[in-house]
């Protein structure tokens, strides 16, 4: 599958007409300057508008942007998510999480989803009732990690349920309430419609016969509407404020000139 890119342009008529106004200056320099600049006012833009639209943002979602600065006597600066930009390319992919709500898509899969697809026949998955949820409203990591190691499908072995624990919980769970009757290992499991259709993630609570929905499988995720424009928003500040950086710019040189510097 090929990689996704949110990559915004730095673009508009009235920064043409600037740049060009510095080009017959000469002011090559500070038509780099002026670029720069505006990324920096459209990155701006997108994480107040993130706070606006999105509930509780994380300090990585609202940080998902990145300015890809135009080098001197150039003009070719951006915004490009974090994990496209020279030195970003690292951890979660902001592209893949933010694609959705930029451009209207489907999300990809997570990579706990791919973890869990032999057992839940390659289904996607949604909080269930009885999730453990952080400020963000997302189930908590740590939950996520738990489920994974009790069902033995950590990427990492050393991660994964030893056998000693699996049998000291499995005689645990038989004196409080129901066998496990998928099989799976732990205070976990998969449950199973009579169909054998997997339908979620359950997890045996305290309380004897009661059972904890915490994750539920789906087998289509919805469409997702563009609420974030992200290219629209950049352009929009772009033309607001490229005069404005222009005459700046100006001011700047011709100061400079008045005081004898280059």
């Amino acid at each position: 599958m090929s990689r996704p890119t949110v990559t915004i342009s730095i673009d508009s008529k009235k920064l043409r007409e600037g740049l060009n106004e510095l080009r017959g200056r000469g002011l090559h320099r500070n038509m780099t300057n002026v670029v720069n600049k505006l990324t920096f006012d459209g990155t701006a833009a997108l994480r107040d508008e993130m706070k606006r639209v999105f509930k509780n943002p994380t300090n990585w979602t609202l940080n998902s942007f990145k300015v890809i600065k135009a080098r001197p006597f150039r003009t070719d600066a951006a915004i490009a998510t974090r994990d496209l930009a020279p030195g970003y390319d690292r951890g979660s992919a902001a592209a893949r999480y933010l694609s959705p709500d930029v451009l209207g898509d489907q999300r990809g899969m997570k990579p706990s989803e791919h973890a869990l697809s032999e057992l839940s026949g390659k289904q996607f998955w949604v909080p269930g009732r009885d999730a453990p949820l952080d400020a963000n409203g997302n189930i908590k990591a740590s939950e996520i990690g738990r489920i994974l190691s009790h069902l033995s499908l950590h990427d990492d072995p050393g991660k994964n349920l030893s056998d000693q624990a699996a049998a000291r919980l499995q005689r645990r769970t038989q004196r409080r309430g129901p066998k496990n009757a998928n099989g799976q290992r732990g205070s976990y499991f998969v449950g199973r419609a009579e169909n054998g259709h997997a339908v979620g993630v359950y997890k045996y609570s305290g309380t004897p016969g009661k059972i904890l929905e915490i994750i539920r499988f789906v087998p289509v995720l919805p469409r997702y509407h563009k609420i974030l424009p992200a290219q629209q928003i950049v352009s929009q500040v772009i033309e607001r404020r490229a005069r404005h950086h222009v005459e700046q710019e100006i001011a700047i040189r011709a100061r400079k000139k008045a005081e004898g510097k280059s």
